[in-house]
C-alpha cells in the first residue's frame, strides 16, 4: 500500500480503504470492489455522464463472480493508482441486509418501528443512515422492499450497497456511527412485527392471496378444476383491474371481461359461465373505484381488511371535516382566512373533534403552496390529525389536485383543497396588527433612528448636519430637527442588512405621515453645506408623534 495516492483524487487513502475492506471481508461477507470517485467528483469509470460515480462494480455486469472475502485478491485491487470503492453483496452471500432512511420521514417510521434501538452495525451516507441486519431465509423473496418508507435492501443477484470508508461524489465520505462499526456491534436480526409489515408491503406490490396462486398457475400451464375456479378467475381479473389506471375510461371493461373469459375458457375446466365471469370482473372493477375515490390504491381486493381500510379512510378525512363530492374533496367544514399583513400570511381554521374553537393553522405563503408543508404544520398544531394517512401521495392530490382521464387521451382538472379553499366560500380576510404591515416596521425604524438625533446644544447653532443626519436645531425661535431623507432611509438599510426599502416604501411612509399631520407637503430648506446645497426636511415634534401612530405605538394606529 502507498497511503495517500496523489493521481486522481488527493483525499484518497489507499492503505485505509484495504484495511477497512480487509476488516469486513474477514467477517465472511462478500466484498466488491467499485470504481471510485476522482476529486472532481467524476467516476473513474471515465464516462463523462456517468448516473452513478463511485457507486458500480468494477468489471461490468459479472461481479458477483468477482465479489470475494480473500484479502489477497482484495489487496490486488489497491495495485493500480486511482480511488477506488468498496461495496457489500447483499443477501444470502454475505448474510447481510441493509435498511435505508434517506429522508426525515423515513428516520421517524423506523423509530416508529423501534429499529433505531437496536444495537447493529450502522453507517452514515452523503443522504442518511444505513444499519445492516442478518439475512434469513424467511424474509420476503424480493429484491428491495419499502415500508414507510424506509428501504429494505435484501439482496439478490445484483444488489450490493457502499460501504465506509468510500467516498460520494459530493465529497462526503461514508462514516460508521461511532460504537456502531461491525467490530463494535454484531448483527442483529430484524424485530418479527417489522418483517411482518415488509410482508405486507410485499403483498400490496406484488398480489398475494388468490393474485399469487393465479400467477403461480398461470406460469405453470395448469388447467383449474370446479372448485378453484372461482379464486383462480378472481385473482387473474383482481390483477389486471389493480393495474389498469382508468377504470371509468370507456372499453375498459369490456376489455378486462374478454381477457378473463379467454383464461376462463382456456384454463377452466369446466369454463365457468359468461354471467359469472362478468360478475366478477365486475365486482373487480367496482373495488378498485371504491378503494381509489378513499384514497387507497395501494389496496388490493384479495387483502382480507381491504373493507374495513377502505371505510377507515373514508371516514377519515371526513372526521376532520371535509367532504367528498365524487371524485373531489371539498374543504367541508375547513376555513382560510387570509391576513393582510407583510408579508401575507395565512390561517387555516380546522374544526376540533373535541373542543368548540376550531385549530388555528398558520401558513407562510410558501407553505400554503406545498401540501407536504401543510400536513406537517396541521399535525404540529393538532398533534393527532395526520392528513398524510392513508398516503403522502393520496394527500398531496387532495391538496395540490389532479387530473382524471374521463375518455381516452382526455383529461380534466380536479381542484384540490389550495384552491378551494380561496374561493369566497371559504376564504374570509382580515387586518393585520400595525406591527405586521411593512409601513409600520419602517414607521418604526425610522422613529428609532430620529430618536437618536442631536440635541439642540446652543441656541445660536443653526446649522445642520452636513452629513445629512438628523440634528435638533433652533429655527426661528422653534425647535426642529433637519435631516436628509434618503440619508437616514439609508441608514436604516446599513443597520438592518437584509433589508431593502423600495422607492415605494419611501413614498408610501412620506404619505403616510402628511396624511397624520394633514399637510399637503414637509417643510424643507436647502441650505448651502461643505460648498453644495442638500435638502433637508424640518420636522417637529409632531411629526414623530405620527410616526408612532403609524408603526401602532399609540393609541389609533394604523
Amino acid at each position: 500500500m502507498e497511503g495517500l495516492i496523489s493521481k486522481g483524487s488527493e483525499r484518497f487513502d489507499a492503505d485505509a480503504m484495504f484495511k477497512a475492506a480487509a476488516d469486513v471481508a474477514a467477517r465472511n461477507w462478500k466484498i466488491v470492489r467499485l470504481w471510485g470517485v476522482n476529486a472532481d467528483g467524476s467516476c473513474t469509470c471515465g464516462r463523462s455522464e456517468c448516473p452513478t460515480p463511485g457507486k458500480h462494480p468494477h468489471g461490468g455486469a459479472g461481479w458477483p463472480g468477482r465479489a470475494t472475502s480473500d484479502e489477497s485478491a482484495i489487496a490486488a485491487w489497491f495495485e493500480d493508482e486511482g480511488p477506488v470503492n468498496i461495496g457489500l453483496w447483499l443477501g444470502s452471500e454475505s448474510g447481510v441486509i441493509d435498511v435505508e432512511c434517506d429522508s426525515p420521514e423515513a428516520e421517524e417510521a423506523l423509530r416508529r418501528h423501534g429499529l433505531d434501538l437496536i444495537d447493529t452495525p450502522t453507517y452514515r451516507s452523503s443522504r442518511g443512515h444505513h444499519r445492516l441486519f442478518r439475512y434469513e431465509h424467511d424474509l420476503p423473496k424480493t429484491a428491495v422492499v419499502k415500508v414507510d418508507g424506509i428501504e429494505v435492501r435484501l439482496g439478490g443477484h445484483n444488489a450490493q450497497s457502499v460501504l465506509p470508508p468510500s467516498w460520494h461524489k459530493s465529497g462526503v465520505q461514508y462514516q460508521w456511527l461511532p460504537g456502531k462499526s461491525p467490530a463494535d456491534v454484531d448483527v442483529a436480526p430484524l424485530p418479527e412485527a417489522f418483517k411482518q409489515a415488509m410482508f405486507k408491503e410485499t403483498s400490496r406490490s406484488t398480489g398475494g392471496g388468490c393474485v399469487r396462486e393465479a400467477r403461480e398457475a398461470l406460469a405453470a400451464g395448469e388447467m383449474v378444476q370446479e372448485g378453484g375456479r372461482h379464486a383462480f378467475l378472481l385473482g387473474v381479473a383482481c390483477d389486471l383491474a389493480f393495474k389498469e389506471p382508468n377504470l371509468d375510461a370507456p372499453g375498459v371493461r369490456d376489455r378486462l371481461f374478454t381477457l378473463v373469459q379467454g383464461v376462463n375458457l382456456t384454463r377452466c375446466t369446466p369454463p365457468k359461465s359468461f354471467e359469472e365471469v362478468q360478475r366478477i370482473v365486475d365486482d373487480e372493477i367496482a373495488f378498485y373505484k371504491e378503494s381509489r375515490e378513499a384514497g387507497r390504491a395501494d389496496l388490493r381486493s384479495d387483502d382480507p381488511a381491504a373493507k374495513e381500510k377502505i371505510r377507515a379512510a373514508k371516514s377519515r378525512w371526513a372526521t376532520y371535516g371535509l367532504v367528498k363530492n365524487g371524485s373531489r374533496w371539498s374543504p367541508g367544514s375547513w376555513r382560510l382566512v387570509v391576513v393582510n399583513s407583510d408579508p401575507r400570511v395565512y390561517r387555516l381554521m380546522i374544526p376540533s373533534p373535541t373542543a368548540s374553537r376550531p385549530y388555528a393553522v398558520p401558513l407562510s405563503s410558501d407553505e400554503f403552496q406545498s401540501g407536504a408543508k401543510v400536513a406537517r404544520k396541521i399535525l404540529d398544531v393538532t398533534g393527532t390529525m395526520n392528513v398524510n394517512d392513508p398516503t403522502r401521495a393520496a394527500w398531496e392530490k387532495i391538496w395540490s389536485g389532479h387530473k382524471v382521464e374521463v375518455s381516452p387521451g382526455r383529461w380534466v382538472d380536479v381542484r384540490g383543497l389550495q384552491a378551494q379553499l380561496l374561493d369566497d366560500d371559504f376564504r374570509s380576510e382580515e387586518e393585520a396588527p400595525p406591527e405586521q404591515k411593512r409601513h409600520a416596521m419602517l414607521a418604526g425604524m425610522l422613529l428609532g433612528k430620529l430618536t437618536h438625533a442631536r440635541p439642540v446644544k446652543d441656541e445660536a447653532d443653526t446649522k445642520p448636519s452636513a452629513s445629512g443626519d438628523a440634528k435638533w436645531l433652533y429655527h426661528k425661535g422653534q425647535q426642529e430637527l433637519w435631516f436628509d431623507w434618503n440619508v437616514v432611509i439609508s441608514g436604516i438599510e446599513k443597520d438592518h442588512h437584509r433589508l431593502e426599502v423600495t422607492t415605494a416604501d419611501r413614498r408610501e411612509l412620506h404619505e403616510r405621515v402628511k396624511d397624520v399631520t394633514r399637510e399637503r407637503d414637509f417643510k424643507a430648506s436647502q441650505p448651502r453645506l461643505d460648498g453644495s446645497r442638500r435638502r433637508f426636511l424640518r420636522w417637529d415634534q409632531r411629526h414623530l408623534d405620527a410616526l408612532a401612530e403609524i408603526a401602532g405605538l399609540n393609541e389609533g394606529g394604523a
